[in-house]
């Protein structure tokens, strides 16, 4: 996880603190001080080292979790195990952060050190006091577009930070 800096500024009349979250100059998130209480720097790194203690402290003891291309549910027990139990060492990404209420939504990619495999992952978190209440996931593959796709010469690449759009 990589975050080139984070600003903070204190913006109209009210006072309020605004922080922008930049990675490689892009903007990826934009939060309004006290609407984010889940650290998502720091869960994304528990998650990614697979340290079970750290991701255990930002769950609610009641939570669940979805894992919706699978048709899975888990409890927070079962999610840590399911994670940290994954074969491999991991590296990722936060590429957005959206908040609407106490819904955060984030966007990832997850990606393994030695294995050469590339994920996706569209993260829905809801939170109550702080804290995990339940997460619903996407993980989709990274890599080519279907054959039949690329015969019909349909969509193109998406345009990387710094090329042309």
């Amino acid at each position: 996880m990589t975050i080139s800096s984070v600003e903070k500024r204190t913006t109209g009349k009210s006072g309020a603190i605004s922080t922008q979250i930049l990675q490689n100059g892009k903007r990826i998130a934009f939060i309004q001080e006290g609407a984010e209480k889940v650290d998502l720097e720091r869960y994304w790194q528990a998650v990614l080292r697979q340290d079970r203690e750290t991701l255990r402290s930002f769950f609610h003891p009641d939570a669940w979790v979805n894992w919706h291309n699978t048709g899975e549910r888990f409890t927070v027990e079962e999610f840590i195990r399911a994670n940290c139990e994954y074969p491999g060492e991991w590296e990722g990404e936060l590429e957005r952060v959206e908040k609407t209420g106490s819904l955060i939504i984030t966007a990832a990619r997850v990606f393994s050190r030695e294995q050469g495999l590339s994920f996706h992952v569209t993260s829905f978190l809801r939170e109550r006091e702080g804290k995990i209440a339940a997460l619903d996931e996407y993980w989709g593959d990274d890599g080519p577009p279907p054959k039949w796709r690329q015969e019909k010469k349909l969509g193109r690449p998406i345009p990387r930070e710094g090329a042309p759009g």
